[in-house]
């Protein structure tokens, strides 16, 4: 891990543990190990209660995530609406299950309870933008675009 990271951490004046998990995550993308054992040994908390709160938590990632994050919302409504079907497409899509990430580090999939939109179930969101409605053609559509559009990227570079 980044050793000014752990130094950061450290020489925090911060006593609070889900900041430092923000913080951590804020920095790297994910929260290390090794941040783990800096925090809990920085706050005086045992292991694995800093654990057991970063694994409460569906915003934290214990292993480096894509660079777009697609979330599927598994929320009652989408969920009658056939999400898990588009879930399992994108899985098969994209060759990774839950909470995993594509081996280009493009895309990571995950699933979440709910995001709010209710009224457009099936919804999706990656990123920041959610997308509702959305069927397995629809969601693979979309993320097509985003592939399409980190190729351009890249070619410009």
């Amino acid at each position: 891990m980044n050793e000014t990271i752990l130094t950061e951490i450290k020489n925090s004046d911060e006593q609070k543990l889900v900041p430092l998990l923000n913080y951590c995550q804020s920095k790297l993308g994910y929260i290390p190990k090794e941040a783990f054992e800096t925090i809990s040994e920085k706050i005086n908390i045992p292991l694995s209660q800093a654990y057991s709160v970063a694994t409460f938590f569906t915003d934290f990632f214990l292993k480096p995530i894509g660079k777009h994050k697609i979330e599927i919302c598994n929320g009652t409504s989408c969920y009658v609406r056939g999400s898990e079907k588009i879930f399992d497409h994108l899985s098969r899509k994209l060759n990774i299950a839950e909470d995993e990430t594509t081996e280009d580090r493009l895309f990571t999939l995950k699933k979440v309870r709910c995001i709010g939109c209710c009224s457009l179930s099936p919804a999706m969101r990656i990123d920041d933008e959610v997308y509702g409605r959305v069927s397995s053609e629809k969601a693979e559509k979309i993320i097509e675009k985003i592939r399409q559009k980190e190729e351009k990227k890249n070619t410009i570079q």
